[in-house]
């Protein structure tokens, strides 16, 4: 029968965005060309899933995969080998960030920094808020009343917006 096969599971880190790929490497005493059966097991459950491959939408954050790989030579089967891999947390990402109100701003407007995120872990998120003005620290809330700052025309204002998933992931 063919060797035991030798198995790399990746990629490594893996998250909820990953596909994951299982490759086998094994030998034939009798140089018979070797296939190989995949089998996919989440936890200790067997899935369907029979290819090289699983999907990043067949995964959550926590899980642990394994791919058990049998190798066949037409002859005969070897020994199974397997790998398995948790899947970690995937970092939120922020899609857009503006400020409203985006033109003809003045100094007794408030603005508002509006943000737009998701996150592959489906997770409820914390969006936290830095405002300048001038390059000075001048708030952390999602709005800034510019009545409170002497305002003056040319004056810059930036929202630096940070979104934090349950991980601490940001």
């Amino acid at each position: 029968p063919p060797s035991q096969p030798t198995i790399t599971l990746g990629p490594t880190p893996a998250n909820t965005s990953s596909t994951l790929s299982c490759q086998a490497s094994s030998n034939d005493p009798d140089g018979q060309t070797i296939t190989y059966l995949y089998q996919w097991y989440q936890g200790s459950v067997l899935t369907s899933f029979v290819n090289s491959s699983l999907p990043s939408t067949a995964t959550a954050k926590n899980q642990t995969w394994t791919c058990v790989v049998t190798p066949d030579d037409g002859i005969s089967e070897g020994l199974s080998g397997s790998a398995s891999i948790t899947i970690e947390n995937s970092s939120p990402v922020i899609t857009s960030t503006t400020i409203q109100p985006g033109s003809n701003v003045t100094a007794t407007d408030t603005l508002t920094c509006m943000v737009s995120s998701t996150d592959a872990d489906a997770e409820a998120l914390n969006t936290s808020y830095v405002w300048t003005h001038n390059g000075n620290v001048v708030g952390s809330s999602q709005d800034l009343d510019l009545t409170t700052l002497n305002a003056q025309y040319g004056d810059s204002f930036v929202c630096t917006a940070t979104v934090t998933d349950s991980d601490g992931a940001t």
